[in-house]
C-alpha cells in the first residue's frame, strides 16, 4: 500500500497469500525445483514444501514466553526480541519517572508554598472565623480541599499537554512505517488519565496538609489583631 515514493518498513518486501504462492510457483516449476526450496542429491525436488522460517505473533506481551515454550516443544528453535525490548522499556520508563519524581517534587513545594502564602494572608479571615464558632476540623478541610483543587486543576493542565504532545508525536511519526499495526507510536488510555487526575489531587492534598495545621494552630485573638 502507498505509492513508489512513500517508504515503509514493508518497502523491500512482497506479501501475498502463501497458498495462492505455492499453487503458483509448483505449476510455474512443475518437475523442477522451486528457487529456495531444498533438493535431493540428484537435484530433484522434493514432494512437501519446506518453510525456511515462520513468524508468530502473540496477543499479548505476556503470552511471548509460553508461546516460544510451546514452539520449542514442538522441536523448533524460537528467537524473540523480547528481554531486550523489556529492557529498553524498562530503562525508558526509569528515566522518565525519575523525570516524574523531580516534577512531582516541585511541584508539591509549590502548592505547599502557595498554601501558606493563602494562610498569611487570610489570617484575619482564619481568626474571624475561629472566633464565630468554626471548628478545627472545618478549617482543616476547607484548606486540604483548596490544595486538592490546586492539583486537579494542574493534572487537568498535564493531561491536556499529553495529549497534545501525543498527538504532535503521531503526526510527525508514522507508526506504520515502523511497522505499527495501529499507526499510533503513542497511546493514552483513558484509566490512565482517571488515575493521574486522583493522583494529583492527592499529592495536592498531602502538599497542603502542614500548611492546613498551620492554620488549625492559630490564636483566633491573635490572628484577628493580625493586620
Amino acid at each position: 500500500k502507498g505509492g513508489p515514493d512513500t517508504y515503509t518498513v514493508n518497502s523491500y518486501m512482497t506479501f501475498c497469500d502463501i497458498n495462492k504462492l505455492r499453487t503458483y510457483l509448483e505449476k510455474e516449476f512443475r518437475g523442477r525445483a522451486i528457487p529456495g526450496q531444498p533438493t535431493t542429491k540428484s537435484g530433484k525436488p522434493y514432494n512437501k514444501f519446506v518453510y525456511s522460517s515462520a513468524k508468530v505473533q502473540a496477543d499479548d506481551m505476556e503470552n511471548v514466553e509460553a508461546v516460544s515454550d510451546a514452539i520449542r516443544a514442538m522441536g523448533y528453535n524460537v528467537s524473540s526480541n523480547i528481554d531486550s525490548m523489556k529492557k529498553q522499556f524498562a530503562m525508558v520508563q526509569a528515566v522518565l519517572g525519575g523525570i516524574g519524581a523531580v516534577s512531582l517534587f516541585v511541584a508539591a513545594i509549590g502548592i505547599a508554598n502557595t498554601m501558606m502564602m493563602s494562610i498569611y494572608e487570610r489570617t484575619k479571615e482564619i481568626g474571624v472565623m475561629k472566633v464565630i464558632g468554626c471548628s478545627l476540623g472545618n478549617i482543616r478541610q476547607m484548606f486540604l480541599l483548596e490544595a486538592a483543587f490546586i492539583g486537579l486543576g494542574g493534572g487537568v493542565i498535564g493531561n491536556v499537554l499529553s495529549f497534545l504532545m501525543s498527538a504532535a508525536i503521531n503526526a510527525l511519526v508514522k507508526g506504520k512505517e515502523m511497522g505499527m499495526t495501529t499507526g499510533q507510536i503513542s497511546y493514552i488510555p483513558l484509566w490512565l488519565v482517571l488515575v493521574s487526575l486522583g493522583f494529583a489531587m492527592l499529592v495536592g492534598t498531602a502538599a497542603g496538609y502542614f500548611p492546613a495545621r498551620r492554620a488549625m494552630k492559630l490564636s483566633p485573638l491573635a490572628a484577628i489583631r493580625n493586620e
